[in-house]
């Protein structure tokens, strides 16, 4: 069988009244041949005939088939700040487009891509790398959920550096004439100015400028008016354009005063409590005295049991006067005026407990030869008592069994004469363990034995006393 010809006919309608081409093959593609110029997105008709060994065949049954849309630009794509958008506009006769889209890539032979779309002609690409270049390509897909890529119009487009972007940190501090916040600026460009711009409501806006960088920066104002509606607002600059945080909008408040105990420490030598008051206030306030106070209750009532007066805003100070084992609480006291106010006012902390601790103590230590008698007293309530002694200077102690927690006598025997013993002693109480105390105790020599063994050569007025000494 010998194909000497190929033809195709394509029609607009299944009754072959409109030809929109004819299409001849040639050896050896008499069995694939090329319909072009077609109408995009249309529904079309195919018909095919064949000439095999000099006879024409009849023509063939009518083929259904569909173009797939194309696409173009309406609109250059365009960038911003990590944006490329653009409109797109479909080709297409009877085939619907439910689908613009724009393919994206680094890379102009596009060995990665990605794809975004849109049922609508404006499609956004978004989250782009900043001082970046990309290329673009568009694309639609039909009803069939065909992708047609028109890689004829691919784009060069470079998306620019991102403005800064200022946002507001940590915990805003308000006081009656001030605030006090952190921003923080992130640009990759150089930032070349950072402005504050502050205003009452209704008044007219002030500014100041900070540091021309990125990273985190401080926004104090000063100055303001006590209980005011106050707006504040950054804005900082690159060679991207400004870019500008969040309205930050708050109220001044009245003069305030805050106190707080910020160290209450009881020493295991002394029951010394170590303690600091620290008062926190705003420049409408005169402070008068920061006391640091030792209460046997929490509510500050009735007589301190110790005071100590401060003049500064941070006051530390000794109480020395705190019996063992016992539960007190800390306080800060102070007193203060606001403005031109005579009116002395006066604010307390938050209560801190402390807890002293028992303490053992050694009394007089008598010694022989071979022993040593210690006495020991406990103020407060033990819970365990630990009591050793050490003869090489401490280097190995052997524990001394306490019977009684309270106090009493021990009593060491079997010791080495004319020996120096290391002695330490502590207690336990509610509060932990106390230091240990120390001290030393030295045994006496062994004294000598003396025996009158005879007396001898005895006359009126003389005798002879012989003695055994051992």
């Amino acid at each position: 069988m010998a194909i000497t010809q190929s033809i195709v006919r394509v029609y607009e309608d299944s009754n072959k009244t409109t030809l929109i081409g004819s299409y001849t093959g040639v050896s050896p593609n008499w069995t694939s041949i090329l319909a072009d110029d077609l109408p995009e997105g249309s529904e079309l008709y195919a018909t095919a005939q064949a000439t095999v060994d000099g006879l024409q065949s009849a023509e063939s049954a009518v083929y259904q088939f569909y173009t797939l849309p194309d696409v173009e630009y309406f609109s250059a794509p365009s960038a911003s700040q990590g944006t490329i958008s653009t409109q797109l506009d479909g080709i297409t006769d009877v085939v619907a487009i439910d689908y613009f889209g724009l393919r994206y890539s680094t890379d102009s032979n596009f060995s990665t891509y990605n794809d975004v779309q849109s049922p609508q002609g404006g499609v956004d690409i978004t989250g782009l790398s900043e001082n970046t270049t990309y290329y673009v390509a568009p694309f639609v897909i039909d009803e069939f959920g065909r992708k047609y890529v028109n890689m004829s119009l691919i784009r060069q487009v470079a998306v620019p550096y991102n403005v800064p972007s200022i946002i507001w940190t940590g915990i805003a501090t308000v006081g009656s004439d001030s605030f006090t916040q952190n921003i923080n600026v992130a640009s990759t460009a150089a930032v070349t100015n950072v402005t504050v711009s502050y205003q009452e409501q209704g008044g007219t806006a002030q500014t100041f400028n900070l540091q021309a960088q990125t990273g985190t920066q401080t926004v104090s104002l000063s100055g303001l008016s006590p209980n005011t509606p106050y707006t504040v607002r950054v804005y900082a600059t690159n060679s991207a354009g400004t870019g500008t945080s969040s309205i930050n909008s708050f109220t001044t408040g009245q003069a305030q005063m805050a106190v707080e105990v910020t160290q209450a420490q009881v020493s295991n030598v002394n029951n010394i409590i170590d303690a600091t008051s620290r008062a926190t206030y705003d420049s409408s306030i005169t402070l008068i005295h920061n006391n640091v106070e030792l209460w046997e209750n929490n509510s500050h009532t009735g007589t301190a049991y110790e005071s100590n007066t401060g003049y500064t805003d941070t006051y530390t100070n000794n109480l020395a006067h705190a019996n063992p084992d016992e539960t007190y609480y800390v306080f800060g006291h102070v007193t203060y005026t606001i403005g031109s106010d005579p009116t002395v006012l006066e604010a307390w902390s938050a209560p801190v407990t402390v807890t002293t601790y028992s303490l053992l103590s050694f009394g007089n230590i008598t010694t022989t030869n071979d022993s040593a008698s210690i006495p020991y007293s406990v103020s407060g309530v033990a819970l365990s008592d630990d009591i050793a002694y050490s003869s090489d200077g401490g280097t190995t102690w052997s524990t001394i069994p306490v019977s009684t927690l309270s106090g009493g006598t021990l009593t060491l025997s079997s010791l080495t004469p004319n020996t120096t013993y290391s002695l330490r002693g502590r207690c336990q109480s509610t509060a932990g363990w106390q230091a240990y105390v120390t001290t030393t105790f030295t045994t006496t020599n062994v004294l000598p034995t003396v025996t009158v063994s005879s007396v001898t050569n005895i006359t009126p007025t003389e005798a002879q006393v012989n003695l055994t000494i051992s």
